[in-house]
């Protein structure tokens, strides 16, 4: 089932500051993609090349025999799919090959060659130090959260760089369309606290909940989350409408009015699912992130009503 919110035009008077957030996102994204010719310099078709994904996978499966105990249910998982696979599935393959460089206890210079192909092995070394050398360059790895840098300056640099246009305009939509929410009711000063505070303690709650490692988790994901927890529990009391799709068949699509509470909920739930059934190396959504995103905005949001709740009750007091 798909919903997307389309709140009515009256809801939607001012949004320039939302609008100024929202360009800033697709500017940074422009300039960050101008700026990749270093990386696009290199080829790494071979880094999809048997050969390349076959030493890997051997040189991790070294590296986990060494450790007397497992550091994390990923390593033990993939322990017990390399003890039963005779690793001729290349998607297998490329998905450990994945894990392995996701595990920033594993560093595969380090390993022994003793026993591989001393030739297939050289050509491995050139791709992997090629490779290294262009992500280390990379605008992800430079600016987002990642084992090796994970200052406070990251936890706001991260929120600025996205992994292609889906990425990009997914977040920009919900953005622009919550911040107008926001903006409208409370002003454009709350629509930047609530998506920068949000975005920028979501990074610690991240590291918390799913730690890091060497792949950057960047995106303003949790900044997203926190304007759209924000909007719901502070307009908990009313509907929104929605379109909804289900399938391409009358009285399977349409709009309807939902409550704000109750779809954030489900946004949660969604979330929740996935960090607690998700494999850490084939995912590539920061759950976690989204998680503290939406905690933010709803502790911001209850903050405020209560402000309101104090203020109305003080003011009624001096009237009496």
């Amino acid at each position: 089932m798909f919903l997307l919110p389309c709140p009515e035009l009256s809801q939607l008077k001012k949004f320039h500051i939302s609008l100024i957030l929202t360009l800033f996102l697709v500017f940074t994204f422009g300039l960050v993609e101008f700026f990749k010719f270093d990386i696009a310099k290199h080829d790494f078709s071979e880094y999809e090349s048997n050969i390349y994904l076959n030493i890997q996978v051997k040189l991790y499966e070294k590296h986990l025999a060494q450790l007397k105990n497992f550091k994390n249910s990923d390593q033990r998982f993939i322990a017990s799919i390399l003890e039963k696979s005779d690793m001729s599935d290349k998607k297998i393959v490329g998905s450990i090959s994945r894990a392995s460089i996701l595990d920033s206890t594993f560093d595969p210079i380090t390993q022994s060659s003793l026993g591989l192909d001393p030739i297939a092995y050289q050509d491995w070394l050139s791709v992997h130090l090629q490779m290294k050398e262009s992500l280390n360059l990379s605008p992800s790895y430079l600016m987002g959260l990642n084992d090796i840098e994970y200052g406070f300056s990251r936890w706001v640099s991260y929120m600025f760089v996205h992994i292609g246009i889906y990425h990009l305009i997914s977040n920009c939509l919900f953005l622009l369309l919550f911040g107008a929410l926001i903006e409208t009711l409370l002003g454009g000063v709350v629509v930047c606290l609530v998506f920068l505070g949000s975005g920028f303690l979501a990074a610690p709650i991240y590291m918390f909940l799913s730690g890091l490692n060497q792949a950057s988790m960047v995106g303003a994901s949790g900044g997203v989350c926190g304007l759209v927890a924000f909007y719901s529990v502070y307009q908990i009391r009313h509907n929104m409408r929605f379109f909804y799709w289900v399938l391409p068949f009358d009285n399977y699509y349409g709009f309807t009015n939902l409550n704000s509470g109750l779809i954030l909920v489900m946004w949660i739930a969604g979330d929740l699912a996935g960090y607690f059934s998700g494999v850490a190396f084939l995912d590539s959504v920061a759950y976690a992130a989204h998680l503290g995103g939406f905690l933010v905005g709803s502790m911001c949001a209850l903050g405020l009503i209560l402000y309101d709740e104090i203020k109305s009750f003080r003011t009624a007091e001096i009237v009496k």
